[in-house]
């Protein structure tokens, strides 16, 4: 099954929209993208790709890829969960990783924080490495680049201020 816009000559291609319908008695509609169980020994399950719109020609950006999870007037807002499948080897590796910059600038910036809050404290980032029953522990490593021009990069772990 393919889902697809037609192409354009001049302008843009048309958009394609899922989505669910407002629920004012009730809970909305959840939307499911699976893919189907591979039942061959020698055969991986499928992959899923999600790629954004290249930028072919002149100086303009590739498209975005945006994951939002939906607000909440009064409660708690929806979480984000990203994690492999477990497996009876070994479970799979997340990669988080920015693109490597051509001959001039530089490559994207990584950012990982939590967010501001104006009542009550932030929400604290945790870095760990799983325990191992029947082997060694998981190393933690932060590397900084070398470079070839001026100085090299730092490291810099601060503590929070309280006024």
């Amino acid at each position: 099954m393919q889902f697809s816009s037609g192409a354009a000559v001049n302008g843009a291609s048309g958009a394609i929209t899922i989505g669910t319908g407002i629920a004012t008695g009730g809970q909305s509609g959840a939307i499911d993208i699976l893919i189907g169980d591979t039942n061959s020994a020698a055969l991986a399950g499928a992959s899923m790709t999600i790629q954004a719109g290249n930028s072919v020609s002149g100086t303009g950006a590739g498209g975005a890829i945006a994951v939002t999870s939906g607000t909440s007037a009064g409660g708690t807002t929806g979480s984000i969960d990203i994690a492999t499948g477990q497996g009876d080897a070994a479970s799979g590796a997340i990669t988080i990783n920015t693109a490597d910059a051509p001959t001039t600038g530089a490559s994207g910036a990584l950012a990982f924080s939590s967010g501001t809050t104006t009542i009550g404290g932030s929400g604290a980032i945790n870095i760990g490495s799983g325990t191992a029953l029947g082997g060694a522990g998981g190393a933690i490593s932060v590397l900084v680049g070398t470079g070839n021009d001026g100085v090299g990069g730092k490291v810099i772990i601060q503590a929070g201020e309280s006024t």
